[in-house]
């Protein structure tokens, strides 16, 4: 489900989580308060919205991930399928923390961090993973939601054979990439230029803030003011990142960029790969 990115920007910023969850996430009304014991204190949590008896709750408060985790143990007695968002408003902090669980494997603690003074873009990607659209609700069970809030949160470790594969096509990039320094002595053995490796990397795949990045460094020479003045729909995003998106957009209509990377990640298809090393214009 799309989720409309700069009012969900605003609820982050402005800690409306209940205005987040009913008006854009598609989940639910849930009213329901949990007095937690940790270490002879108590701490509140308030449930404010809920999907299939999948619980998301708000601790007005920030507390260290030792004490986060104390606390999952606890809530998971009354509720198995849950979230917690640690909420620091007078600080702009927030940490959404979610556990996984696994039979016969130790448990992982996911935390991901929004600041108001960021754009939040990170976990807003996360977030539309969990958005439930009213053509979904009739058949969106507990397994689907509990499905997309792992998708949504877990960091998946980089698989060896993906790893060796990559490590493979990388190598082969690098020798029709032109135009970069030389290669530079490396413990007595060359190896080649940093900024061409990190750029051999960027084109395979990238996660967009490394490509947006990248390219205002390179297009800063002769972008203009008005390609930094913001956009009238999101005074969050300037005009000349608005631009690279939807050139990013094309790329991957044409088949250059893949249509199924991550959210957040831009990946060269082996069109992409091919049309680069003919040296033709995309």
């Amino acid at each position: 489900m799309k989720i409309d990115v700069a009012a969900v920007r605003k609820t982050l910023k402005s800690f409306d989580f209940k205005t987040l969850f009913y008006e854009h996430l598609g989940w639910d009304k849930h009213q329901a308060h949990l007095d937690i014991p940790v270490d002879g204190n108590t701490v509140s949590l308030t449930a404010i919205a809920q999907k299939r008896g999948f619980v998301a709750f708000v601790c007005r408060s920030m507390l260290d991930r030792p004490t986060r985790l104390k606390i999952d143990h606890q809530v998971t007695k009354s509720v198995r399928e849950h979230f917690v968002i640690y909420a620091d408003e007078p600080s702009g902090q927030q940490v959404w923390h979610w556990v996984r669980r696994e039979a016969g494997k130790p448990l992982a603690s996911r935390d991901h961090r929004f600041d108001v003074s960021q754009s939040g873009d990170p976990l807003i990607q996360r977030l539309e993973r969990i958005a439930v659209s009213i053509e979904e609700e009739e058949k969106i069970t507990l397994p689907d939601i509990a499905g997309r809030n792992r998708e949504a949160f877990d960091v998946d470790k980089v698989t060896k054979k993906f790893y060796e594969r990559f490590k493979a096509e990388h190598a082969a990039f690098l020798k029709f990439i032109k135009g970069f320094p030389p290669p530079v002595k490396v413990d007595g053995k060359l190896e080649p230029h940093p900024d061409l490796q990190w750029y051999t990397s960027l084109m395979l795949s990238a996660k967009m803030q490394a490509v947006l990045d990248k390219v205002h460094k390179a297009m800063k020479p002769i972008l203009k003011d008005v390609d930094h003045e913001p956009l009238a729909s999101d005074p969050d995003i300037p005009r000349w990142r608005n631009s690279v998106q939807w050139a990013r957009n094309t790329l991957r209509q044409d088949g250059l960029l893949k249509d199924d990377s991550p959210h957040g990640t831009w990946e060269i298809t082996d069109a992409g790969r091919a049309r680069l090393t003919e040296g033709s214009p995309a």
